[in-house]
């Protein structure tokens, strides 16, 4: 009886082990960030073609090979509390390559963290509409890859949105520095 439970208890204790390491050796743990906009699209405006992607904003500069967060500018004003989630996005933010443009229609600066760039109102809406294509539902930011892919909308102003924001950021690079320790697309 004895020795049954000692050969029982071994079973128990070493099965978890051998399961992770079986997992650890074959098995692959890697999220991805979907790619908006590559079969179907929406919109009304000429030249839009899929897969769609965003060769360069005239306006902002050409593309580097970092990832850029567009944001628009608020349609109410910045109260406490959203200063107060802007900036805990630039703390997540700090140590990452990744450039944050905020376009906005007037000389104010929310957050110290951002490349602010103004721009008439009839030109913010034509790069919301026809350039970024934001949806209609309430977000003010949008995350684009290197490649001019976008990979993300976001509302700034909700901490729950700033966190996965903050999330697919960590993503996209960890799946990068895999491309490149690998030497090849994943």
């Amino acid at each position: 009886m004895k020795r049954t439970t000692i050969i029982f208890l071994a079973v128990i204790l070493i099965s978890p082990v051998l399961i992770v390491s079986f997992l650890r050796m074959y098995g692959s743990n890697r999220f991805d960030v979907p790619v908006y906009y590559q079969d179907s699209l929406n919109v009304n405006c000429e030249s839009v073609k899929l897969p769609y992607k965003i060769d360069k904003l005239l306006t902002l500069d050409a593309w580097g090979d970092s990832l850029t967060i567009v944001s628009l500018p608020h349609n109410h004003a910045i109260d406490q509390s959203d200063k107060i989630e802007l900036l805990r996005l630039c703390e997540k933010l700090e140590n990452r390559v990744v450039r944050w443009i905020s376009l906005t229609t007037e000389n104010e600066k929310t957050v110290t963290c951002t490349r602010q760039s103004v721009l008439p109102p009839f030109e913010i809406q034509s790069l919301e509409e026809c350039v970024l294509l934001f949806p209609k539902d309430g977000s003010n930011a949008v995350l684009i890859d290197g490649a001019g892919r976008i990979r993300g909308y976001y509302n700034l102003t909700q901490r729950d949105e700033t966190d996965r924001l903050a999330v697919e950021i960590d993503i996209l690079i960890e799946n990068e520095e895999q491309i490149i320790q690998k030497g090849s697309p994943l």
